[in-house]
């Protein structure tokens, strides 16, 4: 075993470090790629700061996802608000009730629909993904009109990117 962590590259040997239980390695296993790592000129430090620096992204990424959610999920609560609003009949009895109704949840959901757009970066951000603009051009276009099917395409996404954060 010895042998094969010398041929492993730096930073497969840091992920060995900081998951060797969920290899299936045992602490004589990560003892020797640390030594290895020392040899190479990483220090202990910088381990336990990567550690926990990746802990930190993770969680972060994760807080994000939870705010992504409850947007989406406010804004999807908002856009069938209208689209139900918008088959009630006017009458001359509710047409200033219908009308503010309407108005307002049309602004909320955008207000939200913005709220998933600023997330979509921040999110893309943390887990360093630079193919920003596209998410974001769709989720702005698409999302007005096909909400559902935008969100469970960018909510799966978005797990897809966390799980590779997340080893």
């Amino acid at each position: 075993m010895s042998d094969r962590l010398k041929n492993m590259q730096t930073n497969k040997l840091v992920d060995v470090v900081k998951n060797y239980s969920i290899y299936g390695y045992n602490a004589s296993i990560r003892d020797k790629a640390i030594e290895l790592l020392k040899e190479r000129g990483v220090q202990t430090e910088d381990l336990v700061y990567f550690g926990k620096n990746k802990g930190h992204e993770i969680k972060h990424a994760e807080s994000i996802l939870k705010v992504f959610n409850r947007n989406a999920f406010l804004a999807l609560l908002c856009y069938t608000s209208f689209l139900l609003q918008l088959l009630i009949q006017p009458t001359e009895e509710n047409l200033i009730l219908l009308t503010f109704g309407r108005i307002s949840t049309l602004i909320l959901y955008v207000l939200f629909l913005i709220g998933g757009t600023f997330s979509i970066v921040r999110f893309n951000k943390v887990v360093k993904k630079t193919e920003n603009s596209g998410d974001v051009i769709m989720f702005i276009l698409f999302g007005m009109p096909f909400f559902l099917i935008v969100y469970l395409h960018f909510i799966r996404k978005m797990r897809e990117d966390l799980a590779r954060m997340n080893p």
